[in-house]
């Protein structure tokens, strides 16, 4: 049985590096989060040695212009599969994931609990069907001040100590950059392991900003003291 513990561990994307990504971004048509996307699927590929990826996402489904004054909890779940090679750049790569994103979009209102009925024939129930992994971009801009009437809301810390799924990637866009967090099964990973898989991450955008036309196979991935 797939256990729920799970702690965050927080890494952090410097402004330098992520004007560079948006520029990226820019040039191949596509967004930030199906960028990082990409980067995310070549890592686990490299990490796994598996070609088909699937990874999940949420989207706010506040398409329609009546529903973004709405309050109300509208998210669903995409499930995002690519294959990956290591003999494709990482510019085929990306086109190639901007695809899929775009697809699913269109299907986006499609409630996933329907796909997992349609897809899934035996349920394992101590674990998510379709991915086990997922990536996250929050990027709502931040409200100064929020107002019910006479009483004023504010968000409150608390400590995350159990997870979903075996590995969720969290990026938030801010002024200083993009910051990240981590939430990861503690049963399968350990704090060293997660805190290596960041900086391979931060490592793999490097390499992309530098040169999107490198296969997928020979990014560079490992930190200069890795190497040596």
């Amino acid at each position: 049985m797939q256990s729920t513990k799970g702690p965050i561990n927080s890494f952090k994307i410097d402004k330098a590096l992520s004007d560079k990504l948006y520029q990226l971004s820019q040039q191949e048509g596509t967004t930030l989060f199906i960028t990082l996307q990409a980067v995310y699927k070549a890592m686990l590929y490299r990490y796994s040695g598996q070609s088909d990826i699937s990874i999940g996402t949420s989207i706010a489904r506040r398409e329609q212009e009546q529903l973004e004054g709405l309050i109300g909890f509208f998210v669903n779940t995409l499930a995002l599969r690519d294959e990956v090679s290591g003999e494709q750049s990482f510019k085929e790569l990306l086109q190639q994931v901007r695809k899929t994103t775009m697809e699913a979009y269109e299907h986006q209102e499609v409630p996933f609990e329907k796909v997992v009925e349609t897809v899934i024939k035996e349920r394992d129930k101590s674990r998510s069907p379709l991915f086990q992994v997922m990536l996250v971009l929050q990027n709502t801009p931040e409200v100064p001040e929020l107002r019910l009437g006479d009483v004023q809301l504010s968000s409150e810390p608390y400590d995350q100590t159990t997870i979903k799924f075996e590995l969720t990637f969290f990026v938030k866009e801010t002024a200083n950059g993009l910051q990240g967090s981590v939430q990861y099964c503690s049963d399968l990973y350990s704090p060293e392991t997660i805190t290596s898989m960041t900086a391979h991450f931060t490592e793999l955008l490097k390499a992309v900003v530098k040169d999107p036309e490198e296969k997928v196979g020979k990014m560079k991935m490992l930190s200069a003291k890795e190497q040596q």
